[in-house]
């Protein structure tokens, strides 16, 4: 029978190399998790680095947009004012315009604006601020008759409600005259003797109405009668809607600029201006220029 005998110095050896296989094979691993962390890391830090790239570009292409989405309203609103201030003939129905903007990027922007005129006023307006619906013809001489529906006030809290000064121009003998009206809300005493407006049900909102009637005009050629009515809200801004009847010209213009490019993304933006007919100076003007008075 043969007998193999292993030395101490042989055990050694053999333990050794196991150890060092052992060793070996942690080593492998490890440099196979610390090569994952770093593929995983650099998956991450590409993406982040593509995503920022990303939303570099997507923001930029949305400046350029409403850049050129602003500059189309402005395109319309020139041609409303020109138009109002020149006393030439104003849109009385919807107009359409298209143009396209091509930015030293060479980002294509497609805008598309419209301009809708309305017979009612619909706004918000500035506390100490005035608007105004005209009563004039084409030709400059009062041409309504009817009434005016006021409606005004959308906030909760009734502090948080304008009032409303409503001055009504008119000519009457060759004389500018006006007469005064001052409304509040009911549901707050201001200590202003104004006119208390109690709240109503209104499905747009408002919860104030009042209705201003009696608004008239001389057939006889002569120009008097009512030329008109200015709002001023006091105390907080004002939510108004004013309406009149079908035969009231044309008080406001919506200017709504829609664009969309055509780059690496996909950005749309919209701008809508309100464009109200501009009050007369103090409209004193009015009497200095016609040569008549103005009385109170």
């Amino acid at each position: 029978m043969m007998k193999v005998v292993f030395s101490y110095r042989d055990m050694s050896m053999r333990l050794i190399k196991l150890s060092k296989k052992k060793e070996r094979g942690q080593v492998a691993i490890s440099v196979i998790l610390l090569s994952a962390v770093l593929v995983l890391i650099g998956v991450a830090l590409a993406s982040r680095t593509t995503r920022d790239i990303s939303l570099s570009t997507q923001t930029k292409e949305s400046s350029v947009v409403l850049s050129a989405v602003e500059s189309g309203a402005e395109q319309a609103l020139s041609q409303v004012i020109s138009a109002v201030e020149s006393g030439g003939t104003t849109p009385e129905a919807v107009v359409t315009g298209t143009q396209s903007i091509t930015t030293e990027d060479g980002v294509q922007v497609d805008v598309d604006y419209e301009i809708k005129p309305q017979n009612y006023l619909e706004l918000r307006v500035p506390v100490g601020e005035d608007v105004m619906i005209d009563l004039r013809d084409s030709t400059g001489k009062p041409n309504y008759q009817g009434s005016l529906d006021v409606y005004w006030g959308k906030a909760d809290s009734c502090s948080d409600r304008a009032s409303l000064v409503i001055t009504t121009y008119y000519r009457e003998s060759g004389t500018l005259k006006s007469r005064y009206l001052m409304l509040g809300p009911s549901c707050v005493n201001r200590g202003d003797r104004f006119i208390q407006v109690p709240e109503t049900d209104n499905p747009l909102g408002y919860r104030h109405h009042f209705v201003l009637s009696d608004l008239n005009f001389s057939t006889d050629g002569s120009g008097n009668g009512d030329l008109y009515v200015v709002f001023k809200p006091l105390y907080a801004d004002a939510d108004l809607k004013v309406v009149g009847g079908a035969n009231l010209p044309t008080q406001q213009y919506v200017i709504l600029s829609r664009g969309e490019s055509q780059g690496d993304t996909t950005e749309v933006r919209s701008v809508r201006i309100d464009y109200t007919l501009p009050v007369p100076p103090g409209v004193i003007d009015y009497a200095v220029y016609s040569g008549d008075t103005l009385v109170k």
